[in-house]
């Protein structure tokens, strides 16, 4: 079991990410004191750690990108923050509305996501299943077959 080293009282939840100089301390030991508070952060604080952390580390290509996630944790940060914006009455209807309308479109481009995974993943399928087929037709029936798929998806 991992040791926690100087870990803070169990109500605070707070982090400060300020420089500070127990840096040092907190890179040897500070790993397992970090996750252990964790699971008692708010999901907005989660999220803001999340991105803080993102932004430290290399730029990635957009091949190691996971559009799928990356739509997922908007939708979560925008839900997390509706909730607050919700409860507030000292925030103006309008900006309430933005928060509305910005969950809403990252939900249908959640579901535009989804549906694209969808189709090529059918369409993976189908490829799979059409390949199975030609295998067991005749070499020459096979093969006229591929040359016009072949000219068909130039085409396109």
């Amino acid at each position: 079991m991992a040791r926690i080293v100087d870990a803070p009282p169990a109500e605070d939840h707070s982090i400060d990410l300020a420089p500070r100089p127990r840096q040092r301390e907190l890179a040897r030991g500070g790993i397992d004191t970090v996750t252990a508070i964790l699971p008692g952060l708010a999901l907005r604080d989660l999220l803001d750690l999340r991105t803080r952390i993102e932004a430290l580390l290399p730029a990635r290509s957009l091949q190691d990108l996971n559009l799928e996630r990356e739509l997922v944790l908007q939708v979560m940060a925008l839900q997390a923050m509706q909730g607050e914006v919700i409860s507030d009455p000292d925030i103006p209807a309008n900006q309430r509305a933005q928060v509305a309308n910005s969950l809403s479109a990252a939900l249908a481009n959640l579901v535009k996501v989804q549906e694209s995974t969808y189709s090529a993943e059918r369409f993976k399928r189908i490829e799979r299943l059409l390949i199975e087929t030609l295998r067991e037709l005749p070499e020459d029936a096979a093969s006229a077959f591929l040359d016009k798929y072949e000219k068909a998806l130039a085409g396109l």
